[in-house]
């Protein structure tokens, strides 16, 4: 078995869940993920100008397919707390979406209580064993 990047391994887990279409955009904190989606045949990334933009489309999508939407942050901080209005508006009306975001740098102090919080309420951990498990957890109804 090849190994794999983590980016190739979040796309393999979004194949996995027969994921067709990612929004999100292009940044540096999830750059292997982008290469990655650039060589999946069957997973087709819709770029955005902005990542709340990408958060609502992926929350349309989801609302009209009744499949899970899926929205890629590109940047860590300020990409990603760009997602948290698209975010509770999914919530609120139960459409099923998952984001994904680039971590935080560990070296900057001002980033540590944000990043702590959202890895408690937003990331997926890895598990203990290796394979898709998180994604396949966050896809659950």
């Amino acid at each position: 078995m090849a190994l794999l990047s983590g980016g190739q391994a979040a796309v393999e887990a979004l194949k996995a869940e027969k994921t067709d279409f990612v929004f999100g955009l292009i940044g540096s904190a999830t750059m292997e993920m982008f290469d990655a989606l650039y060589d999946a045949q069957d997973i087709k990334l819709i770029g955005v100008h902005d990542e709340r933009t990408g958060t609502h489309m992926a929350d349309g999508y989801a609302r009209a397919s009744g499949k899970t939407g899926v929205v890629l942050a590109g940047q860590n901080g300020p990409g990603t707390t760009n997602l948290v209005t698209g975010l509770a508006q999914a919530k609120a009306a139960y459409t099923p979406l998952v984001s994904i975001g680039g971590l935080c740098r560990p070296n900057i102090s001002i980033e540590m209580p944000f990043k702590r919080w959202i890895n408690r309420r937003y990331l997926l951990r890895s598990p203990k064993k290796p394979g898709p498990q998180p994604a396949a957890n966050a896809f659950q109804k």
